[in-house]
């Protein structure tokens, strides 16, 4: 029997010119929680989608359970013992939760019919041996994203599942749910069952696994155990260089008022007061259904909402995205993949989509002026990307993200929203945000930076809005920033 559950030697795999994995030398030891980390691009989706079965390598070989792999296809990966669960889980919405795990699997009756009786039996007896507990007749498609995660573990059980990996799970879920996904994945742990753990969440690691490997531009960089490494050195064997100036804030002159809400109301928030200026960056927080998106909204025409929103001293009235856009505001999305970018457009087409206006000879568009802004943006961004005509799908998070930034600043606002600018991207790409986020504020921009990480905001920010149940429940200066303070006033309301 071998040491190691999974090994690759000299995996490599190409696509076309590009080099995804480059003879890539990887271990993991049976019955641990291991971390995969490494920056956008450096492999890890790959090396899944290999071990997941759904493409081959280009050469090298995997190894499960010292045996070689030859057969690379979902349903071989599942017959050796291997599962993956998914950020956005593939279900039936429309099936149950027990038809969703055993789909195509069915027992069947004397009749010929599905046994629902046996099938329920098995479904129920898998939730008791995991500490799972669903309605198993409830249909998939109205559950949340963490209960959707807990039926795709199920179906790895159902597997009998000897590996699983966990791509970003904690992505989409609340702190209460990431809290109640590790604690069944140190259950799983305990069954002897190995786990491969992919999180940009460095604390995650830190807090629940036994080793961490570290892959850059597809290379191996190299494997450690959690207890023996520290966060800084993490980083450094992630990005290649010391992440001290992480966030990278300018001290800016702060200009005159450039935004001011009075008294505004919609169907979630209540009352809202601030004031912004110019190159000033307010951060919001709150507990997630605080209100903080909602605000967004309201100011970038999504939500209808009463009260008085002023810019530069004069009253408008938002009633749709395209108003906000024309009066100079824009917002960059917490859902960049389906409300941030057009997914089957280019990345030139991406960056000019809200100022196309600007790009335009009488009733045609200036094909010329476009890709000089284009160009201009992605050198200014350091966007990675072949050419500015790739499909923006085809960039990793970091670089997709940067494109939403380009769009906005394509379109010279005077005010920016951004809605966790940083979710799911790794920390090199997140320190050149943090870049584009203090340049903006230099250039006497408005910066509204609404995140649920606090040494974000203390960082990063000149006044933060605490949130709470819909209101404004503090707004506290720079001087008064703490992570117990903030909290405090997202829990507590003032008296």
């Amino acid at each position: 029997m071998s040491e190691y559950i999974v090994q690759t030697r000299r995996l490599t795999k190409h696509y076309g010119g590009v080099k995804a994995l480059t003879e890539v030398d990887l271990s993991f030891e049976p019955g641990l929680i291991h971390a995969l980390v490494g920056e956008n691009g450096a492999g890890k989706s790959t090396l899944i989608r290999i071990l997941s079965g759904i493409e081959p390598p280009t050469s090298g070989e995997v190894l499960f359970e010292g045996g070689l792999v030859e057969e690379f296809s979902p349903h071989a990966a599942h017959d050796r013992g291997i599962s993956t669960v998914y950020q956005e889980p593939m279900q039936v919405g429309l099936m149950t939760i027990e038809e969703n795990i055993y789909v195509g699997r069915y027992e069947k009756n004397r009749l010929g019919f599905v046994d629902y009786r046996a099938l329920r039996r098995k479904v129920t007896a898998l939730m008791d041996e995991i500490g799972i507990h669903l309605p198993p007749r409830a249909v998939v498609g109205e559950l949340s994203v963490a209960k959707r995660q807990m039926v795709e573990i199920l179906k790895a059980l159902s597997f009998r599942s000897r590996f699983i990996i966990f791509d970003e799970p904690t992505a989409s879920l609340t702190t209460e749910e990431c809290d109640n996904l590790k604690q069944i994945i140190r259950r799983l742990k305990e069954q002897g069952i190995t786990v491969l753990y992919i999180s940009h969440r460095l604390e995650e690691i830190f807090d629940l696994c036994d080793t961490v490997t570290v892959l850059r531009d597809g290379m191996f960089v190299g494997k450690r155990q959690v207890s023996e490494i520290d966060q800084d050195q993490l980083i450094r064997m992630m990005v290649g260089r010391s992440m001290e100036n992480l966030f990278p804030k300018k001290e800016v002159l702060i200009g005159e008022q450039i935004l001011e809400l009075r008294h505004v109301e919609s169907a979630s928030v209540h009352d809202i007061s601030f004031t912004l200026h110019r190159g000033e960056i307010l951060g919001f927080a709150g507990l997630v259904g605080a209100g903080r998106t909602e605000t967004a909204n309201v100011l970038f025409g999504i939500d209808p909402y009463s009260g008085q929103v002023l810019l530069e001293g004069r009253e408008l009235k938002i009633t749709s995205p395209a108003g906000a856009i024309a009066e100079g505001i824009g917002l960059v999305p917490e859902d960049r993949k389906h409300q941030g970018l057009v997914q089957l457009m280019s990345v030139r087409e991406n960056i000019t989509l809200s100022s196309l206006q600007r790009h335009v000879r009488g009733p045609l568009l200036d094909h010329e002026k476009e890709r000089a802004t284009s160009a201009g943006q992605i050198g200014r961004l350091r966007i990675k990307t072949p050419t500015d005509s790739q499909p923006v799908s085809n960039l990793s998070g970091g670089n997709q993200q940067k494109v939403v930034f380009a769009k906005w600043m394509s379109c010279l606002p005077k005010v920016i929203i951004l809605d966790e600018p940083t979710q799911g991207v790794d920390v090199g790409a997140k320190a050149e945000i943090y870049t584009i986020i203090s340049a903006l504020a230099e250039s006497g921009v408005g910066v509204l930076l609404i995140s649920s990480e606090m040494t974000e905001l203390i960082a990063m920010c000149d006044r933060i809005c605490v949130m709470r149940e819909g209101r404004i429940n503090r707004i506290l200066a720079r001087g008064e920033f703490s992570e117990d303070t903030i909290m405090r006033y997202a829990i507590e309301e003032v008296k």
